[in-house]
């Protein structure tokens, strides 16, 4: 006596950013958690997205210090699906998916607690940064010596 059957399952939920629906095969919609990203260039270092800063594209996240597949499209723009909830997860970017060396996170990360079927939003704000290299010379008499392990501070016009 032999039975055969079939079965199909799977999770519809809104993206809040999009018009189009995302769909998840094996229904894990309601079971597990998402987080919803926009990347972009934090010209003027409030942590927001504001008219005329760059969205950013390729960018990706590690999620507990794993990399994930999906990347910001052109609007800066990106969902990782299939997060576990319950316990803390810890969110921070891929510094490997972006090209600019001189764009640096505003923040190390942020850590939630998710429940299921929450779709959490994360700014990706990347922040403009520069190289400073220098070196400070002692002089004693007619010698020039290089000195080390001297503190720099740099202060911007106000102090």
């Amino acid at each position: 006596n032999w039975s055969i059957g079939a079965r199909l399952g799977f999770s519809l939920a809104r993206q809040t950013d999009r018009v189009l629906p995302r769909l998840s095969a094996g229904g894990n919609l309601s079971r597990r958690a998402a987080i919803e990203a926009h990347a972009f260039v934090d010209d003027n270092l409030n942590g927001r997205f504001d008219l005329g800063e760059t969205e950013l594209e390729g960018v990706q996240l590690k999620v507990n210090g794993n990399a994930r597949e999906a990347e910001s499209d052109d609007e800066g723009l990106l969902l990782v699906n299939d997060v576990a909830t319950g316990g803390v997860q810890n969110i921070s970017v891929n510094l490997a998916s972006n090209d600019d060396q001189f764009l640096m996170p505003a923040e190390e990360g942020r850590s939630y607690v998710l429940r299921p079927g929450q779709t959490v939003r994360v700014p990706v704000a990347l922040q403009p940064t520069g190289d400073l290299e220098g070196q400070v010379s002692v002089i004693k008499g007619e010698h020039t010596l290089v000195a080390g392990g001297i503190p720099v501070e740099i202060l911007d016009s106000d102090g």
